[in-house]
């Protein structure tokens, strides 16, 4: 009968057939209830020493084990994968699993304390175009030589140290030449406003860049832009912005914007549908840093009233002497359902 666990012979003892199939046929790999009765079996008086090289099959979790000389570990061959299609949070039941990130804005796996034990590990892999982050909860800590993030078509490995504490392994480098990190596109048709996903700013990057194009429109309209935070643009008039700039024509003429104060940024506007010209380039400085003001610098090149105008833009937010984060940001058209194109994010990497 297999399960019947392990048995030491002593010289002169009678080796009996039903002996001979339950500890030596039916067990070239022993076999356990629960890896405590297996602990149980070995090392106490009369029981037989564990050797480097056992191996052991526990009924619980269905599970191959080998005795490295010092721990029993788990003898994986191929690992069950897990696709996730939005923020997930690690359970205890991941380990040894390749948990799949298949999302085409950015999406978060947070690991969270308590879950996990030490020698515990887990696989991780993104297959679509959001960024994936790997987040720590509430008194967990997670190491790495390497952002915690996991590009398009790459991975890593989640290796746990204590209940607490874990170590990322990436398979890659995500940082790309120039030392810009792709984070998200964000496609829109025939939209009035777009928002950067939800968490797009985090503690992952101090900076980040923000590429706004509108390729199609149904008709001219104003174009404008606000902070948000957890899903809510601010509305309140503290948005102050100067924005010296150019009308790209003969001779040429001042096209200057200055804000004092409004509700929202002015950012330029979008053509008609033969022309639908509107590109902007936005650097946000220290989004999701704790502080009294948000600012971000850049560049505009939009067609008004049949001219292109080009703009260097210096944009401030100011919370009132607030502290406050921002998470998101949000492009508003003053014309209803007429903007199509695409926004793209990246963080500036710190090394």
């Amino acid at each position: 009968m297999a399960g019947a666990g392990v048995k030491l012979f002593a010289s002169g003892d009678v080796l009996l057939a039903s002996e001979v199939n339950t500890f030596l046929q039916d067990q070239v790999i022993m076999r356990f209830a629960t890896t405590t009765a297996r602990d149980n079996a070995f090392g106490g008086a009369g029981e037989p020493t564990l050797a480097e090289g056992m191996f052991a099959y526990i009924d619980a979790d269905n599970s191959l084990y080998y005795y490295s000389g010092s721990a029993w570990s788990k003898y994986v061959i191929n690992l069950t994968v897990d696709t996730k299609t939005n923020d997930y949070t690690f359970v205890a039941g991941d380990v040894d699993k390749r948990v799949v990130a298949n999302k085409a804005s950015a999406i978060a796996f947070t690991v969270n304390n308590s879950i996990f034990s030490a020698g515990d590990t887990l696989a991780v892999h993104n297959i679509n175009t959001g960024l994936l982050t790997l987040t720590a909860g509430a008194g967990v800590t997670i190491n790495g030589a390497d952002v915690l993030t996991v590009a398009q078509y790459q991975g890593g490995t989640l290796f746990f140290t204590s209940a607490s504490s874990a170590i990322f392994f990436p398979t890659a480098k995500t940082v790309s030449a120039g030392g810009l990190v792709f984070i998200s596109n964000t496609a829109f048709t025939t939209a009035t406003s777009v928002s950067l996903p939800a968490n797009t700013f985090t503690s992952t990057y101090t900076n980040y860049r923000v590429i706004f194009t509108v390729t199609a429109s149904t008709t001219t309209g104003n174009i404008t832009g606000r902070v948000r935070t957890s899903g809510t643009d601010n509305t309140s008039s503290r948005y102050f912005q100067v924005s010296p700039g150019m009308t790209i024509a003969a001779g040429g003429s001042a096209s200057n914007q200055t804000n004092d104060g409004t509700s929202s940024f002015t950012l330029g506007t979008q053509g008609s549908s033969t022309t639908p010209c509107a590109n902007f380039v936005l650097d946000f400085l220290r989004p999701n840093v704790n502080d009294f003001q948000k600012t971000a610098v850049g560049s505009q090149l939009f067609l008004s009233g049949g001219n292109y105008i080009g703009r260097s833009t210096n944009l401030i937010f100011d919370n009132n002497g607030v502290a406050f984060q921002i998470d998101s940001f949000s492009f508003i058209s003053s014309a209803a359902s007429s903007m199509t194109g695409n926004v793209r994010v990246y963080g500036y990497a710190d090394s």
